[in-house]
């Protein structure tokens, strides 16, 4: 068995036009998301198989509002895939 890491950090922004049709008010909305983590591969030669654990804690700004989140992920890899 081999083990191996990479850090992980993705972003998405999000814009958001709301029409209020009573008041003529319109408000753009602006979120943005960070999700900085960490993963990690471990080989085993000797089948083919991989598994790769991984952790990340999103952080969501929207508004002046601040949401966090923790992410777990965990993938099995097959040779035959």
């Amino acid at each position: 068995m081999r083990p191996s890491g990479a850090l992980v950090d993705q972003a998405t922004v999000e814009y958001t036009m709301t029409d209020d049709v009573g008041d003529m008010a319109s408000e753009r909305v602006h979120a943005l998301v960070v999700n900085p983590g960490v993963r990690f591969a471990i080989d085993d030669r000797r089948t083919g198989h991989q598994v790769v654990p991984g952790i990340a804690a999103p952080v969501q700004v929207e508004s002046k509002e601040v949401s966090l989140g923790v992410l777990a992920y965990l993938s099995f890899e097959h040779p035959a895939f």
